[in-house]
């Protein structure tokens, strides 16, 4: 028998994986980081807000994305010159990327490519997981970034803080590693709803359409969804976009953003503030 529940908190949230995969032909992704990229290139001194401050470039960045950014790249190269330039212009404008850099890329910004260009010039990557977080490669010449500088600041907290709550806490006789972000583990999860036959990491994966069907079965189910500002994992506006576009009643769905990546938990401040939006969820 099924449990009805009533409420849902997803943090750091991905419904639908055409949104992430940066592959030929999908021009989902590019669109959906890009104001994830204005929010990293603001927070490095690369960009100026306006006088209306983060939020209002935001949303400035938000709209040309929807109506400018996507259509161009649908029109790839019927894209005429002048159109060409001004959507390069805007870019380099809202990322802090070279005009000549972007040409080069077709106006296209892989994440990782993204990670490793926006402050090349001072010998830095910034993170995946937390785009604050800065490294430094072996050398600054690459396309991508060796590593994620937002995992490895803290994968030892995470490993510490387990073995310390399940050995002296909770008295468990734990002699294994804890592993942190476990690939495998990704690798062997149904990402195909138990179809036979269909196995391995999945190229592209909506679950959003049985959240709008929830949604619509059950009038009194509301969702919290935290995200954080700096997150290029799963990166804000692809979250919105997800909502907008899969029968999901935005009305019960409550977004909330955090001066933060992926866990945003880690950030003080957030970390309180995602407590007292699970405790009203709850109430």
């Amino acid at each position: 028998a099924g449990v009805a529940f009533n409420g849902i908190g997803l943090i750091s949230v991905i419904l639908d994986f055409h949104t992430a995969r940066f592959q030929a032909g999908n021009p989902l992704p590019d669109v959906c980081f890009l104001p994830t990229y204005a929010a990293t290139a603001l927070h490095h001194g690369l960009v100026a807000a306006p006088a209306g401050g983060r939020e209002a470039f935001l949303r400035e960045v938000r709209q040309f994305a929807t109506a400018e950014y996507l259509p161009a790249l649908f029109a790839g190269n019927r894209l005429d010159t002048e159109a060409r330039g001004r959507i390069r212009r805007k870019l380099a404008r809202y990322t802090g990327l070279s005009e000549s850099w972007l040409e080069r890329t077709r106006l296209r910004i892989d994440a990782g490519r993204f990670r490793k260009e926006l402050l090349r010039e001072r010998g830095l990557t910034v993170g995946r997981f937390d785009s604050r977080y800065t490294g430094a490669d072996y050398d600054d010449v690459g396309e991508f970034p060796d590593s994620d500088p937002s995992s490895y600041a803290i994968d030892s907290v995470f490993v510490s803080a387990m073995h310390d709550h399940l050995t002296r806490a909770l008295e468990i006789d734990w002699e294994r590693g804890y592993t942190v972000f476990n690939r495998t583990a990704l690798e062997k999860w149904d990402w195909h709803g138990g179809k036979k036959g269909a196995v391995g990491w999945p190229g592209y994966v909506n679950v959003a359409p049985v959240l709008g069907q929830l949604l619509r079965e059950n009038p009194s189910l509301r969702v919290l969804m935290a995200n954080g500002l700096y997150d290029i994992a799963t990166p804000f506006f692809a979250v919105e976009s997800t909502i907008a576009g899969n029968g999901i009643d935005a009305a019960r769905i409550t977004m909330t953003y955090h001066e933060a990546g992926h866990m945003m938990y880690l950030h003080e401040a957030s970390f309180d503030a995602l407590v007292g939006d699970i405790r009203a969820l709850i109430k």
